[in-house]
């Protein structure tokens, strides 16, 4: 319900309020927003704004919307492109910042059937394709959303490249094992 008030917010380069809140925390917070874009990542949706008074750019689900407010106020949307490419290196929704880093992440030949048809990113490519692996190349910045990509395809996958990352995973596959 509070997706046309989002777009023509966008469109018109108003300001909103909205009432959020997250699974962090219990309570709700009221914040002030220039929105510029509408996000969808995993059949849910998301405003991409800069929130006033930070000059921070954020991440908004729209299903944990309390309430929105078009307000009269308008903005110049001079930081489109900025937004557009701060998404560009990653997979998903988090931008943390970090560098971007050559990854390399080994498949089983039969899982790499699947990479090949669905690329986990734009930059993917494949590296080595024969009867013992199916291995690929991306230059990404890593984050939450592409450590749960990695972890989905289980026993399927390994990281090459970069070594910290291939420790991170293996911290928690170990950390999952142990549960069992």
């Amino acid at each position: 319900e509070h997706l046309p008030f989002v777009l023509k917010a966008i469109k018109d380069h108003q300001r909103i309020r909205i009432k959020h809140h997250t699974f962090y925390s219990d309570k709700s917070r009221t914040f002030k927003l220039e929105p510029y874009l509408l996000k969808e990542y995993q059949n849910r949706w998301y405003i991409v704004a800069i929130v006033c008074g930070m000059n921070e750019q954020r991440t908004f689900a729209i299903d944990r919307l309390e309430s929105i407010e078009v307000l009269a106020e308008t903005f110049e949307a001079n930081r489109t492109e900025e937004i557009n490419d701060n998404f560009r290196s990653v997979i998903g929704l988090v931008y943390n910042g970090n560098e971007i880093e050559d990854v390399e992440l080994s498949f089983t030949v039969f899982q790499g059937k699947y990479i090949r048809t669905l690329p986990f990113h734009s930059s993917q490519k494949i590296l080595v394709d024969n009867e013992d692996e199916f291995r690929i190349g991306l230059r990404i910045i890593p984050n939450y959303e592409f450590t749960q990509k990695i972890l989905m395809n289980g026993n399927t996958v390994k990281v090459l490249k970069p070594e910290w990352l291939a420790n991170e995973i293996k911290e928690i596959l170990l950390s999952a094992a142990n549960k069992y």
